[in-house]
């Protein structure tokens, strides 16, 4: 999810997201995941992983 967030891939961030929360991730495990995203290859990243993960949580 961290490299699709970093290359742009809105799409795989939320499938990998939604796998991840199928096998008993938790909202903070994914928000660690960005954070390192971000970390590693700055605020794009988090655009990107925000735009995947909408609706994702409501």
């Amino acid at each position: 999810m961290m490299f699709d967030a970093a290359h742009g891939a809105v799409l795989g961030v939320r499938a990998l997201a939604q796998q991840a929360i199928q096998e008993g991730a938790t909202k903070e495990e994914i928000a660690e995941t960005i954070r390192v995203a971000y970390q590693l290859s700055g605020v794009g990243s988090v655009y990107i992983a925000s735009q995947g993960l909408k609706d994702l949580f409501e």
